[in-house]
């Protein structure tokens, strides 16, 4: 039907039939923008299946959150405090099982900081206005010097609350920077420590021209200047302590000064073991003879009637002399002493002259226990004199460890002097020659796994660098200047056996942080 109104101007002549396509071509593009606004909520349900393909790149900057569930779990507890500041950078393990150390540091520019003096060390401060031109140019520093009727050194005792939280075995290490001046060469100067007021040990000995290059040869008063670093072991048995600085031979023209020093004192950590021990003991006969006179004794009359051994009031001719006795005592308290630790341990006995012998067991190598090693050295044991055979007693003292299966080995070499005996091949003396011979059999037990202690009785014979380079470290020795002094050095030698014999793990030692943050972060987490 017609529409209800017509249009103002009717078509000019409509179609009588609608057309079949659309009279005018589609748009060359599509329009700029969407024809409708986006819905302004998601889609009832999601789509059926996910796409087959991933995109073709992957997004240009992360998502916002995480795409993953967390762990199931944390992980099991934090540290327990962190360091305050990190270090500097990451420390490689050590070789030793040290924890926990602590460190006294001391330079010397404005005091002495607990420190003293003794003989005519003198303290130079920064702002000394001293005219010497030697001094002038060392001022913050502490200046030894000797001359043929003092010794001049500076020592530092230390006890109660610095050493109370370390009530167990030790390992001390101190060190210290110096300059020399007008040292030639054969001129020394030693470090030293005792321990709860007992003797003190030498540990260190430094000479012009051997163990530092004086590099002056025209006297120009030039300063040669270095750092040295000693280590020994502090028995938890102990209380106190004191380390030493002393001048040697050094003219009262020559000058040392100590620039600052620092004493580490470091937790030694270590499961004791099951020890097989053996001891050499020096029996030549520097041991008992006056003087210079250190050839044999063929009656054991070494000395004279007046300074020999006597029991009842009787001269002993087996025993000789009090020196030998000390050896004795001393070799006796150190069996008693490390058989009453927790495990049971065995022992040899060795004793050297011009030859050497095996005492306990009788006449071969092998161990025994403990009664078997202290009733022979008690009821048995006789002095001989002759020269130094110290490669020999070396050898034996090797072939009867050779026999343990056991992990902690160890060797106590007490002596009073170098080798004067050993390469057949060459006369008696103090020759190089049987240094070496000594040095080898040293080496062939050391690299078998036998931890080599040696004891050294300093009276004038002795060459300590020497006998102390036999040691399986260079701390591990103990020197005294007297036979009588021996007993003093017991409660060392059992914490060297004890917590070194045997010994396998090699934790990281514990420093105070540095004072400055690592300049990256570490690359992978601490473990749990």
């Amino acid at each position: 039907s017609p529409t209800a109104s017509p249009t103002a101007s009717p078509t000019a002549s409509p179609t009588a039939v609608p057309t079949t396509s659309p009279n005018a071509s589609p748009t060359a593009s599509p329009t700029a923008s969407p024809t409708a606004s986006p819905t302004t909520t998601p889609t009832a349900s999601p789509t059926v299946s996910p796409t087959t393909n991933p995109t073709s790149s992957p997004t240009s900057s992360p998502t916002a959150s995480p795409i993953a569930a967390p762990t199931a779990s944390p992980t099991a507890s934090p540290t327990a405090s962190p360091i305050s500041s990190p270090s500097g950078s990451p420390e490689s393990p050590t070789s030793s099982p040290l924890t926990e150390c602590q460190a006294f540091s001391t330079s010397f520019s404005d005091s002495m900081d607990g420190w003293t003096s003794g003989g005519d060390a003198q303290f130079i401060p920064l702002n000394s206005n001293t005219n010497d031109y030697n001094d002038a140019g060392q001022k913050g520093s502490i200046k030894l010097k000797d001359s043929n009727t003092y010794s001049s050194f500076i020592e530092k005792e230390f006890s109660g609350s610095e050493i109370a939280h370390m009530n167990y075995n030790n390992e001390v290490t101190l060190s210290f920077d110096y300059c020399a001046v007008s040292l030639e060469d054969g001129d020394t100067f030693f470090v030293q420590f005792a321990i709860d007021d007992g003797s003190y040990y030498t540990f260190g000995e430094y000479e012009a021209g051997k163990n530092f290059d004086q590099n002056d040869p025209n006297n120009k008063n030039i300063p040669v200047c270095d750092s040295v670093s000693e280590t020994f072991f502090f028995p938890a048995t102990a209380s106190s302590f004191k380390v030493k600085i002393r001048g040697g031979q050094l003219s009262q023209w020559d000058k040392l000064y100590i620039k600052s020093a620092s004493v580490d004192l470091c937790r030694y950590e270590c499961t004791p073991q099951p020890l097989d021990i053996c001891v050499a003991i020096d029996i030549s006969g520097s041991v008992c003879s006056v003087g210079n006179d250190i050839q044999g004794c063929d009656s054991c009359n070494c000395r004279d009637s007046s300074n020999m051994y006597e029991v009842n009031g009787v001269d002993n001719e087996d025993l000789c002399c009090d020196n030998f006795v000390y050896e004795r005592d001393f070799a006796t308290n150190l069996v008693n002493q490390a058989n009453a630790l927790d495990d049971e341990q065995r022992f040899s006995i060795v004793s050297f002259a011009t030859e050497s012998s095996f005492r306990v067991p009788n006449g071969a190598a092998g161990l025994a226990d403990a009664a078997s090693a202290t009733t022979y050295l008690n009821n048995n044991f006789v002095y001989s004199g002759g020269w130094t055979n110290t490669g020999d007693a070396i050898a034996q003292c090797h072939a009867s460890l050779a026999q343990s299966s056991r992990l902690g080995k160890v060797m106590v070499l007490l002596t009073d002097g170098q080798p004067t005996r050993g390469d057949d091949r060459y006369s008696n003396g103090a020759k190089q020659e049987h240094r070496d011979f000594a040095a080898t059999k040293a080496d062939a037990a050391k690299n078998d796994g036998v931890t080599l202690i040696p004891v050294i009785v300093n009276t004038g014979h002795a060459n300590p660098t020497f006998l102390r380079s036999l040691g399986s470290d260079p701390g591990m020795m103990v020197e005294v200047d007297q036979f009588s002094a021996l007993d003093a050095t017991l409660n060392s030698v059992l914490a060297l056996m004890q917590c070194t014999a045997g010994q396998t793990q090699s934790p990281t030692i514990q420093k105070s942080p540095t004072k400055s943050p690592s300049f990256s972060p570490t690359i992978s987490p601490t473990p749990l």
